[in-house]
Formats: structure tokens, sequence, C-alpha cells
């Protein structure tokens, strides 16, 4: 069988050669770019940003694979560019499942997620009858490539994978696993793993933290709380966001700065402010952003609609 390995030069994808070689298949590798070195598992070697349709396209038509191996994509949690990560694993498995309903696929394409979709759990085992939790944006994107397998699955049979934390030689030392032994082979005094105990440096008063309540049902009854009562409301928002009011050693005023003018510069598409209890409720429940309402991001929708910007 010809396979086709997206992001072929990445950290998993020359492991994944090796092991399909060695059961007889040949493999095709597509880079978005110049590809980062050679490597003997691959047969063929096709470039194309999975951004752009056209390179996407042509890229399959030279090919030509019998099922593909979806690894292509942003995976680090932590990446700073949100709009970058979104554009790159949603926007480009979107692309890469068009064109192989276009062209037609004989085999799967197996689309390579996350076990980071099932959020922070720290009770029982994790499986996949459990519903999806997630807690970032990396988390978010690797649930809505999973629905993208699902809206395609009539035009493109496809297998969803979840794995967790796996690590080796080639690996990004932006991992904990590859920092941790970079940092002993090079015997540095120090090792950045960055704040482990960043909770203590925000006010707790000027959020509305989900994680602090006993349910998720307590939670939304707080936020139902604070939107219909202003004195409730206005002490949220007078509240300084970092204790003391003192900005903490970590934090980068231009960094945030530049996030918040992305944000504000994105259009949202207009819609009415939900005012009743049951629409908020089902909206948050309904919603995978709403649903894990974030510290930050609650304070700001709330300084949104009382700006009257959304």
């Amino acid at each position: 069988m010809r396979i086709l390995i997206t992001g072929a030069d990445g950290f998993a994808g020359p492991y994944v050669a090796e092991a399909l070689v060695a059961r007889g298949h040949k493999i095709a590798a597509m880079t978005r770019g110049a590809a980062k070195f050679e490597h003997s598992a691959y047969a063929s070697w096709h470039v194309a940003d999975l951004i752009d349709m056209t390179a996407v396209r042509s890229a399959l038509a030279e090919a030509q694979p019998d099922a593909v191996i979806h690894l292509a994509a942003i995976s680090f949690v932590g990446h700073a560019d949100v709009q970058e990560l979104y554009t790159s694993n949603v926007v480009g498995t979107r692309n890469l499942l068009e064109a192989l309903s276009e062209r037609g696929l004989a085999g799967s394409a197996i689309i390579v997620s996350s076990a980071n979709v099932y959020g922070n759990r720290t009770a029982g085992p994790l499986h996949e009858g459990l519903q999806v939790d997630p807690r970032s944006d990396y988390a978010l994107s690797k649930v809505a490539c999973e629905h993208l397998a699902a809206m395609y699955s009539d035009r493109v049979p496809s297998v969803i994978v979840r794995p967790f934390n796996y690590t080796g030689v080639g690996q990004s030392d932006q991992f904990i696993i590859p920092k941790i032994v970079n940092h002993t082979q090079s015997r540095a005094a120090e090792i950045e793993l960055g704040n482990l105990e960043v909770a203590r440096d925000f006010n707790p008063r000027s959020f509305i933290d989900v994680a602090h309540f006993p349910s998720f049902d307590a939670a939304i009854d707080h936020i139902l709380k604070v939107d219909a009562d202003d004195a409730l409301y206005l002490q949220y928002l007078r509240e300084p966001w970092f204790n003391d009011n003192t900005p903490p050693s970590w934090f980068n005023p231009q960094v945030h700065l530049q996030a918040w003018h992305r944000f504000l510069a994105t259009p949202w598409v207009e819609r009415p402010r939900i005012y009743r209890d049951r629409g908020l409720r089902d909206h948050v429940r309904g919603t995978g952003l709403g649903r894990h309402l974030s510290s930050l991001g609650t304070k700001l929708d709330g300084l949104l609609w009382k700006a009257g910007w959304r």
C-alpha cells in the first residue's frame, strides 16, 4: 500500500514511516517546505502547505496515496500564536480532507488527535467513551479536527487516534522530557520549566474560575448571579488582576497587548446577549470555548459586553 504521511519531517513521522516500511508499505512524505532532513524510509517527497489548497491538490496528485496518516499540526500546547494554531491545525485538516474527498481514497485517513481532548481529569482511567473536555486552544483545535473527520466520513473513510505523551530522539526541547535530558547533558546550573505555581500570582477576587466551584452547574449559577447584579459585577471589575496589583516578573505587557489587539481586531458575528437562565446555561454547556470558561476569558467577555463591543 502507498501511504502518505503529512508532517513527515516532524518528530513522529520518521518513526511511523520506519514501522510501515518494515511491514512492506511504500511511504510518501508531505512537508510544509523543504524537508529538514533526508530519511531512507520515504520513497518520495512532496511539498505543500496545508493552508494552500492548490498545493495540497497538487501534492496528492503526485503522491497518489492509497491511505493517509495526518501528523501535520502545531503540537506544542503552549504555542503563543493562537490564530496560527487554529489555522494550521483546523483549516489545514479541513483542506486535506476536502482534497481527499475530491480525488477519492482507497484506504483510510488516520487523523491524529490528542489525549489532551480529555482535559485535566485526575480521577479514574481515561477511555474513548469519555466526553471530551478540552482545556486549551490546542486541545480544542484537535476536537475540531475530529468533528471535521466526522463531517467528511461519508466521503473520506477515517480513523481518529488520540495519542498520550510520547517522546524519543529528535523531539523538540520545548517538550518537558527532552528539556530535562538536554539540561542533564549540558550540566547546566538551572533549568527553565515555566512557573509551576503561576496561580499564586493572580488575584482570585478578580476572576470567575470554574475550578473553584463544586460543580459546573454551581459555576453557571454564579455567572448568572454576577450577570444580574451590577454591584457584584463592578466588584469583580475593580479588583486588580494580580495580587498586590503588581505584575509578576514573567508578565510581558507587550506580548499581552499584541494578543488583545489581535483579539479585538477580529470581527465578531453579531448575536444578541443571552439573559435568560436557560439560554445561558444551554449556551455555556453547548460550546467548547464557553463550556470551559477560563478566568481571563470570562472577564474579557464581560468587559466587551459592558463596553457595547459585542
